[in-house]
């Protein structure tokens, strides 16, 4: 296959856009009266250059085949009626009929087979080969892409989390009282000489080395973060609490329909969650707030 003569091609572009070659193909039922067809399956691909996809030859016949006739089976007589009273009489035993040779006719059938023929093409598109590498090239490129982006990520992380754990630190932050003070200032100079390091020798150092830093400062700051967040949110419950309990009380005086034993019942109840809450909250008017708390705020909601 060739661009038509006079068209104008660029220079080094080859005048011949593609080449097919179909091996010789056999018939498998050529003793049978078969008619053959040959068939080829042709699509354009990316490059809107036509390609061999298939090449086959189809074969056709009749056959004669021997089929057995259905025979007509003779209607019972029907029963007849007796008498007045509508009795039935017996029936008497059909004769046997003499048996027959089965009888057969002939039919023609069409039948039909496809057999694939070998061929080999050639266009010039990418080659199988030239197309593998370059896949091969481009995953490698999205793996680099992919290294380049968790890089990136964990530096903005580090960053970020540096930055915000020393404003949260640093005098009159929100965890400054629930870090002990020794701590708090190694931490704090640790970080300050992480924020350094970020925009000096580590500014292209590796992703391992921002993860390193990063879970070796959330072992200290997420456990003041958690105190800071219980600390400062428990005595919201203990109002929480005794407003349930006024309207309790207020609900078993006026609900007159509750029996002894249902008004037992939601005493003992509330009881359960005021002992609770006691506990809680002797904990919490004597326990440093440097030291995490034996509760959680998931605990007291549960208990509500």
């Amino acid at each position: 296959m060739h661009y038509s003569e006079g068209t104008k091609v660029e220079e080094g572009m080859p005048f011949q856009v593609g080449s097919y070659k179909i091996k010789s193909g056999r018939t498998k039922h050529a003793d049978k009266g078969s008619k053959t067809k040959f068939v080829i399956a042709v699509s354009n691909n990316i490059h809107q250059v036509p390609c061999l996809e298939a090449a086959e030859i189809v074969e056709e016949w009749t056959e004669e085949e021997k089929v057995a006739i259905k025979k007509k089976v003779a209607p019972k007589p029907e029963d007849q009626k007796a008498g007045e009273e509508g009795e039935k009489k017996e029936e008497a035993p059909a004769a046997e009929q003499p048996s027959t040779e089965q009888d057969f006719e002939i039919k023609h059938k069409k039948k039909s087979t496809t057999s694939g023929i070998d061929f080999d093409s050639a266009s010039f598109a990418l080659p199988p080969v030239d197309r593998a590498s370059f896949l091969t090239l481009e995953q490698e490129m999205t793996k680099e892409d992919n290294r380049l982006l968790d890089w990136k990520k964990a530096k903005n992380d580090l960053e970020t989390y540096s930055y915000n754990m020393r404003n949260n630190l640093d005098s009159y932050g929100s965890y400054e009282k629930y870090l002990e003070d020794g701590m708090r200032a190694e931490f704090l100079k640790n970080i300050n000489e992480t924020v350094e390091w970020l925009y000096g020798d580590g500014a292209n150092a590796a992703t391992a080395d921002f993860t390193q830093r990063l879970e070796a400062f959330r072992t200290i700051g997420e456990p003041a973060a958690s105190r800071y967040r219980y600390y400062s949110t428990v005595e919201e419950f203990f109002g929480i609490f005794e407003q349930a309990k006024k309207q309790i009380q207020e609900q078993l005086g006026s609900i007159a329909h509750l029996t002894d034993d249902q008004r037992k019942a939601v005493i003992e109840k509330a009881q359960v969650v005021e002992d609770f809450l006691i506990k809680v909250k002797t904990e919490f008017e004597s326990k440093p707030r440097t030291q995490d708390p034996s509760f959680t705020t998931q605990d007291i909601e549960n208990k509500l």
